[in-house]
């Protein structure tokens, strides 16, 4: 089970998210994250660190699960860097909106710091359409795109 509370107490905060009055994206983000199923808890623990599962003790980590501000606003997915634990996480408007880019994002983007993967496709853009389908572009290595509507 994903302690939630646990992972929030071993997080630190960057950019415009540091100081006293963090914007109310990051309350969104705690919200999300308590709402969010087990499984897909995992998946972002799985998609932000590179294991399902938080350890007992936090001290035994390397980097503490950062989140780092990211500019785009709502038309961008955030960011996962596996390596240092940390979402870069852009200053969403709305509950509603973060929790659709932040599953998306950890329901479609296994890929570590959305760099290159084996097959030569990374996650660049996200688009919402104006009938509100989900529309990913991804950008083949090659030069060519392609879009997957989910």
């Amino acid at each position: 089970m994903v302690d939630v509370e646990y992972l929030k107490n071993f997080t630190k905060y960057d950019g415009r998210y540091r100081g006293t009055s963090p914007p109310a994206a990051i309350d969104y983000f705690w919200e999300v994250m308590r709402e969010l199923s087990e499984e897909q808890k995992m998946k972002y623990l799985q998609w932000v660190n590179g294991r399902a599962k938080l350890p007992n003790n936090m001290s035994d980590i390397s980097y503490k699960h950062t989140i780092t501000w990211m500019g785009g606003g709502d038309g961008v997915l955030p960011q996962a860097h596996v390596c240092y634990f940390q979402i870069d996480l852009p200053e969403y408007t709305t509950k509603e909106i973060l929790k659709q880019r932040l599953v998306l994002a950890i329901e479609y983007c296994g890929e570590i710091d959305t760099d290159n993967s084996a097959s030569g496709v990374r996650m660049t853009e996200y688009i919402n359409t104006a009938d509100d389908e989900i529309v990913l572009r991804q950008q083949v290595s090659q030069g060519a795109e392609e879009d997957y509507d989910y």
